[in-house]
């Protein structure tokens, strides 16, 4: 795999090209707009505010401390499922005409979709920031932590959009498949509720979520500047067991996706 490992490399190397076509992507989305993809950021933050202010008092909770914990989570939910979703169509939808016509290797599209959503995580996680200054919960160790996290995060992001955009190309009933998958994912994550809700018997289940140890990760960093280490374990295995299967299924069937297409 050491040719495709190569490719990769290449294909991030290609800042030009990625980063062009998804901003190209986000204008396009937004476009006539005044504040652009800040209306991601701010549309969130207010839904966020306001569902941590009902939420907060129905459950007995502090409004300082519960709205970073629902707000870190959400936003790295949302960038997750919205990727997912781009990813279900990527190859048959988004760039069907483009790789009809032009001979560019799938990475490189997958790394257009994640870029793009990044581009606009990177706003929440400013927001984020802001949070944590005004709540009292901005530890300066989770810097290091989040370059960490923002690095594997990247890495799988990148090969699980192009192993869903390959399997959604080759099998059309996976695109839907997932997307209910997705909506069940979200009730049985701790986003909206903590994990000790479930008392013991429940860590079993929510430890076998991949997507909790990402968003625990993520909101355990800003929040506290430390990271539980099943979930640094976890995060930094899956991502690499993500990034082989990439490369392995770009070796086996890349060459395939144009007649896949018709």
């Amino acid at each position: 795999m050491n040719k495709e490992f190569s490719t990769f490399i290449e294909s991030i190397k290609n800042i030009e090209l990625w980063y062009n076509l998804a901003e190209a992507k986000l204008r396009v989305r937004f476009l006539r707009t005044k504040l652009g993809p800040l209306w991601e950021i701010v549309g969130t933050l207010i839904i966020i505010a306001f569902i941590s202010l009902i939420w907060a008092k129905l459950w007995g909770k502090e409004f300082k401390s519960f709205l970073p914990y629902l707000f870190f989570g959400y936003v790295l939910w949302k960038t997750i499922v919205t990727m997912v979703n781009d990813a279900n169509m990527l190859y048959h939808e988004i760039y069907k005409t483009t790789l009809e016509n032009v001979y560019i290797h799938p990475f490189t599209l997958s790394i257009v979709i994640v870029s793009k959503h990044f581009i606009i995580f990177f706003g929440f996680i400013l927001c984020c920031f802001i949070i944590s200054f005004f709540t009292n919960t901005f530890n300066f160790s989770s810097i290091f932590l989040l370059i960490y996290f923002l690095f594997v995060f990247f890495l799988s992001s990148i090969s699980l959009c192009f192993l869903l955009g390959m399997l959604c190309l080759r099998y059309r009933d996976l695109q839907h498949s997932i997307s209910v998958i997705l909506n069940l994912a979200f009730f049985v994550t701790p986003i909206i509720w903590e994990a000790s809700q479930l008392g013991e018997k429940g860590k079993f289940f929510i430890n076998m979520n991949i997507i909790y140890h990402y968003i625990e990760f993520y909101r355990s960093l800003m929040i506290y500047g430390q990271v539980n280490i099943s979930s640094f374990m976890v995060v930094s295995i899956f991502s690499f067991i993500l990034f082989i299967l990439a490369l392995y299924i770009s070796k086996k069937f890349s060459r395939k996706v144009v007649f896949w297409l018709m």
